[in-house]
């Protein structure tokens, strides 16, 4: 299992596993253009799962980006699963104005990394008005051109799909990337040749806890899941942001799933215990100016959390964790569980009580962020995605510092963006990372985290 696994997209196309400065040299690449897969999650079909929509359309879309080949310019940010209610049968919906506010942030973010082409990627014909509208909105708010590729054969995404099948709609789909990344272009270029598959072009594996997910199950085993005396609901929230020149920007979700696939694996196979659609994009607008990084609003978090409540107690979950590996989000959801009424569903935060022992007192106390912990944690489960040539150490405050106002931990605190504390997106001694220390660390996390789970 490979944990940097957060969507079926081709590794090579994933917006989450490059470093920062890749984003804006690539985005400067003639017909350079993002794509935002929206993948909601319905229970309209009683015999398919929830994602059946994005199992199939997450594979028509890999399988264009091999056949587009790796130097196609062209990024797959990860899917958008939160989306407004186009059915009854809907799950996990927003409002329609926090849908919209919400991807229109993410445009935003697209356009100020250096692409000017934004393909929203729809296989559902029901959220196709909605894919339009953010298309349009996207050119009048921030001059992107904004484009909607839905599958040709719609049908693909309520049913059952031979691999056949999904072949000639991945050629389709290949050839019309292609024509979005060539139009309105200074310089007409030809059509490109397309690739031919690898013999091993298969489907990238879900998640180890693929078992425990709600997104893959049908209906009937959904209405179970929450009545099942007991349940727990845990609900991962992470970002996708800078990490310094070293480390991919999806660290924050990428160490939240290798986490919790390693705490589910500690847990007993008969435990009730199952994982919600992750909230991927959290409010990082800490790290404002650095390309790559895609930042949601504090009300949109917000909001997307309490969709995510209001969904799961619906399914009759009676206790429900946030998972959050984002400090970024922590303040937010904070106030979401301290406001929940005491008739609603038991709330709370899924923290474990393990600490590494860290290579100095002044990492311990201000190692924050692409630090010593995270990237070692990256080289035991990504480390194709870490480049160590390239890690650095800066610290946002010392403990030698005179007085006591800080920008975190302190009895008066400093708002701070990132680039106020450190030169290089890092805020810590990624020099002292270690695979083996990653290594030790993820299973004794993995670890203590199932204890909280099940005690």
């Amino acid at each position: 299992m490979t944990p940097s696994w957060l969507a079926n997209t081709d590794p090579a196309h994933a917006w989450a596993h490059l470093p920062w400065p890749s984003i804006p040299a690539l985005g400067r690449r003639a017909g350079a253009c993002a794509i935002l897969p929206l993948f909601p999650l319905s229970q309209g079909d009683t015999s398919l799962a929830a994602d059946h929509g994005e199992c199939v359309g997450s594979e028509v879309l890999r399988l264009a980006s091999l056949l587009l080949g790796t130097s196609h310019p062209h990024l797959v940010l990860p899917p958008l699963r939160f989306t407004p209610a186009c059915s009854p049968e809907a799950l996990f919906a927003l409002d329609y104005a926090t849908a919209h506010a919400l991807a229109l942030s993410l445009a935003a973010h697209v356009q100020a990394s250096g692409f000017s082409k934004l393909v929203f990627f729809c296989p559902d014909p029901e959220l196709r008005p909605f894919a339009a509208t953010l298309a349009i909105d996207a050119r009048a708010e921030f001059d992107l051109h904004g484009y909607v590729l839905a599958l040709g054969n719609p049908a693909l995404a309520h049913g059952a799909a031979k691999p056949e099948m999904l072949l000639a709609e991945a050629h389709s789909t290949a050839g019309l990337i292609d024509e979005i990344s060539r139009h309105r272009n200074r310089h007409d270029t030809p059509a490109l040749e397309l690739q031919v598959l690898p013999a091993a072009a298969l489907p990238l594996p879900h998640p180890a806890y693929r078992s425990r997910y709600l997104g893959a199950l049908t209906p009937a085993a959904l209405a179970a899941a929450g009545a099942t005396a007991g349940a727990i609901a845990v609900v991962p929230t992470a970002s996708i942001e800078q990490h310094g020149r070293h480390l991919p920007l999806g660290v924050d979700a990428i160490l939240g799933q290798a986490l919790l696939s390693s705490a589910l694996s500690h847990v007993p196979a008969d435990f009730p215990v199952w994982v919600a659609p992750a909230i991927t994009y959290g409010k990082s607008n800490e790290h404002a100016g650095w390309p790559g990084t895609l930042s949601i609003s504090a009300p949109q978090l917000h909001a997307t959390a309490s969709a995510c409540v209001a969904q799961l107690a619906a399914l009759g979950f009676r206790r429900i964790l946030f998972y959050n590996t984002h400090g970024g989000n922590t303040a937010v959801l904070s106030s979401l569980l301290s406001a929940a009424p005491r008739s609603g569903p038991s709330l709370g935060f899924l923290r474990g009580t393990f600490k590494p022992t860290l290579s100095s007192a002044q990492e311990t106390e201000w190692g924050m962020h692409a630090d010593e912990w995270e990237t070692s944690l990256m080289l035991a489960c990504s480390p194709e995605l870490v480049d160590l040539r390239k890690a650095t150490c800066e610290y946002p405050a010392l403990l030698t510092d005179p007085g006591v106002l800080r920008p975190e931990k302190a009895p008066a605190t400093f708002a701070w963006l990132t680039r106020d504390v450190s030169r290089s997106g890092v805020m810590g001694d990624a020099t002292a990372a270690s695979l083996d220390k990653g290594a030790l660390w993820l299973e004794q996390e993995g670890r203590s985290l199932a204890a909280a789970l099940v005690h």
